[in-house]
């Protein structure tokens, strides 16, 4: 599925990804985990082709896509959450996830319309169809992003901080619909994500980043208590 290999980033000649390598297989959630500033959205940044590595090689699906065009991966298969959600405040709901059937996977017929998935997913959108993205709460807003994201009918589902300033309750709802589309449809999901106790739950794999690279990794409790301390307590 996404194969990453010996990645590195830099800005003005600092370097923000060092020797970064990290595999995510078809359905499988994989999360990223780091204090502030190790290079987490960097790199799914980079994934997405919003960055340029300096170094090193991204393949999806088999394909090197290193140097593709963010718009060629969208249509590839790739969707992208990012922190911020960047949901468009002056469109409807409506209008908002028509964006994301514009992006469908190439290759794909097109849909015609708002797949209802998305709604019995999110069903507080469909109450809001008319309604301005900017009059959505934070928590509306994020089931928005990710509704988008899936209307572009992904195979790899890029989620960047999605619990951040969310309600317990649409915690709830975002994470029933992340086990949803790995489940039944099969979409593998990369994830940035603070919360341990949230990625202990519904990872199958996570990788721990600290001094812009990866430093630990393993399947749900195969990290050991001291690494999760000493690489997460801030």
């Amino acid at each position: 599925m996404l194969s990453i290999n010996n990645l590195e980033v830099g800005y003005g000649g600092a370097t923000v990804l060092r020797n970064v390598g990290i595999k995510v297989e078809t359905g499988q959630v994989v999360c990223i985990m780091g204090r502030n500033g190790v290079g987490k959205t960097t790199l799914l940044k980079t994934v997405m082709g919003l960055l340029r590595p300096t170094q090193g090689e991204i393949s999806f699906d088999g394909q090197n896509i290193t140097r593709a065009a963010p718009d060629r991966r969208a249509r590839a298969g790739i969707g992208f959450v990012p922190q911020g959600r960047e949901i468009f405040p002056h469109l409807t709901v409506q209008e908002n996830l028509e964006l994301g059937l514009e992006a469908a996977v190439k290759g794909k017929s097109k849909p015609t319309k708002v797949p209802d998935s998305i709604f019995e997913m999110f069903p507080a959108l469909k109450g809001m169809i008319a309604r301005r993205g900017g009059q959505l709460s934070g928590g509306q807003q994020q089931q928005l992003a990710i509704g988008r994201a899936l209307a572009t009918d992904p195979s790899l589902l890029l989620l960047d901080e999605p619990m951040e300033g969310i309600q317990p309750s649409v915690v709830q709802e975002i994470e029933h619909a992340i086990r949803t589309i790995k489940a039944e449809r099969k979409i593998a999901v990369l994830l940035v994500e603070q919360s341990l106790e949230f990625a202990t739950t519904i990872a199958d794999y996570t990788y721990i980043m600290d001094n812009h690279t990866v430093v630990a990794q393993g399947k749900p409790g195969e990290i050991s208590e001291e690494v999760l301390r000493h690489h997460l307590t801030v």
